[in-house]
């Protein structure tokens, strides 16, 4: 495993130029998995790395640098959007850059400057005046639609915690805590999993289980089971959710490690960034005492398939790219391949595995 993680994020170094200068709406994952690599090997340039991404984008948001960021295809129902290229800034869609709220907090952690604490708080005070909402304030992060995605509940829950944590300010634990009600109100199913979008027109969900919607939910309860004290009821409300997701998870796990891209439906296609958001909230929940330690063999199976993905060059391969919603044909039709939010989660979990592991070295 050690070699596979090392492999990962050094893939990450080389090509770091691209990184840097080419912006993605998943930069904020890659950048988290970046500074966990650093956590678990020592390794600064991993940090710096994150460091750099994050700068560019904080000089770009600010108006002090032009950047363009590319729009990738993405498959909808009819057929696939053109790629584009549109001006990286504040201006943009907010899907561009209101995840970086949670990474710039990681990094005023590790580095102590407040400048990227400042530039968290501004980036949560700009969504809650431009992002587009519910009638009940789950945020729109897609500009195609006005729709609720289950991707958001990770983008700001554990952000918008972390920086009320870092300020001390209620009002950003409010926002993560209405974002993840709203979302579950809309998403959840009967079973503990969640529906991958609540589309307000059509006043419904969509109709698939979305395996890596999935996973963005399950790294979220994970997240909050561990940073929060067990006298929190938000802990409590987590724990409760967490514990059914992964009862409903186990029995849909296919024989190789891996789910299905519609968690449900074992004639769409096998998905490994889902299984690594699984392996890592399986992981996380065994260690901090929420899941069952009988569940550990189902994320070290997980863990043990998504490692098979990652290809001599060191890229997590088998994402599936941006998705919307739509039936199971549509989502058995979204191509497959590397992404950096794939990376950022496969990193993340990478580290989660290594926790209580002699440190990693890179030479």
């Amino acid at each position: 495993m050690d070699k596979t993680f090392l492999k990962v994020a050094d893939r990450c170094l080389s090509q770091a130029g691209d990184l840097v200068n080419w912006p993605e709406w998943g930069d904020f994952v890659l950048a988290e998995g970046l500074m966990a690599a650093t956590d678990i090997c020592g390794r600064r340039g991993y940090l710096e790395l994150a460091q750099q991404i994050l700068d560019a984008r904080i000089e770009a948001l600010g108006g002090r640098r032009q950047m363009e960021a590319v729009a990738k295809p993405i498959k909808t129902p009819g057929g696939f959007t053109p790629e584009t290229r549109i001006t990286f800034s504040r201006s943009s869609p907010v899907i561009m850059w209101f995840g970086l709220i949670s990474p710039l907090v990681m990094l005023y952690g590790r580095l102590g400057s407040e400048s990227y604490l400042s530039a968290a708080v501004s980036l949560a005070e700009d969504v809650g005046r431009r992002a587009p909402r519910s009638a009940d304030g789950a945020i729109y992060m897609h500009p195609l639609a006005p729709q609720a995605f289950v991707d958001s509940v990770y983008f700001v829950v554990p952000g918008w915690l972390s920086l009320a944590e870092a300020t001390g300010e209620e009002r950003f634990r409010e926002e993560a805590v209405l974002q993840l009600e709203a979302h579950l109100d809309k998403l959840r199913d009967g079973s503990g999993l969640f529906f991958h979008a609540w589309d307000e027109r059509a006043a419904r969900r969509s109709p698939c289980l979305w395996a890596r919607g999935n996973g963005w939910m399950a790294m979220t309860l994970a997240a909050i089971c561990e940073t929060h004290p067990e006298s929190d009821p938000l802990r409590a409300r987590a724990v409760s959710l967490l514990q059914a997701q992964v009862a409903a998870l186990v029995p849909l796990q296919d024989r190789s490690g891996l789910w299905h891209t519609v968690l449900n439906d074992p004639s769409t296609y096998l998905e490994s960034s889902a299984a690594a958001a699984f392996a890592l909230a399986i992981a996380k929940g065994t260690r901090c005492g929420v899941l069952s330690g009988d569940l550990r063999p189902v994320g070290a199976r997980a863990w043990e398939a998504v490692q098979g993905y990652v290809s001599p060059d060191g890229d997590f391969t088998g994402v599936s790219g941006g998705t919307l919603p739509g039936d199971a044909a549509h989502y058995n039709s979204i191509p497959v391949g590397v992404e950096r939010f794939g990376t950022g989660i496969f990193l993340l979990a990478a580290a989660e595995w290594a926790h209580g592991r002699a440190p990693l070295h890179s030479d």
